[in-house]
């Protein structure tokens, strides 16, 4: 709720229901992985996921990436455990490209995806507006192969 309500982190602007969340969570993991990541108690601390970078079938070989983190949790690796699994699960499915969308600023996001290896290829200016002015949208990349050969399947 509070990336939807008090940042520019997540470009929604209204705070989906409970139910509206667990039908996205279907609609994701019919196609894609979804994972969460809960404390012994159950509850969640994060969770990541990727999506279709554009419908279109020559581009299913590529995804769209996002992780979202509960405050408390930050700092403790949540969030590299949950996306060093995301990528692993991503490169065994045969995706060659995963995309990370940030809007700007936010220096902990940008660090956090060029340690797991990111590389940062493109800004769009002004891209969403948000809480009363415009905001900019970085774009990363993460290749997971580069070789050349078409994908299997």
């Amino acid at each position: 709720i509070p990336y939807i309500a008090n940042s520019a982190v997540s470009f929604e602007t209204e705070v989906p229901t409970t139910l509206e969340f667990e039908e996205r969570i279907k609609k994701v993991m019919h196609t894609h992985p979804f994972l969460v990541f809960e404390d012994l108690q159950g509850k969640v601390m994060g969770y990541a996921y990727v999506g279709a970078y554009r419908e279109r079938k020559a581009y299913r070989w590529c995804v769209e990436s996002s992780i979202y983190i509960d405050d408390a949790y930050f700092g403790k690796g949540v969030a590299e455990k949950l996306y060093t699994c995301l990528i692993d699960i991503c490169r065994d499915r045969g995706y060659t490209r995963i995309y990370g969308v940030i809007a700007l600023p936010n220096e902990r996001s940008e660090a956090f995806h060029r340690k797991l290896g990111f590389k940062q290829f493109a800004i769009f200016e002004k891209t969403g507006f948000k809480l009363g002015k415009w905001w900019d949208v970085a774009w990363y990349q993460l290749v997971l192969d580069d070789s050349g050969n078409p994908p299997k399947g």
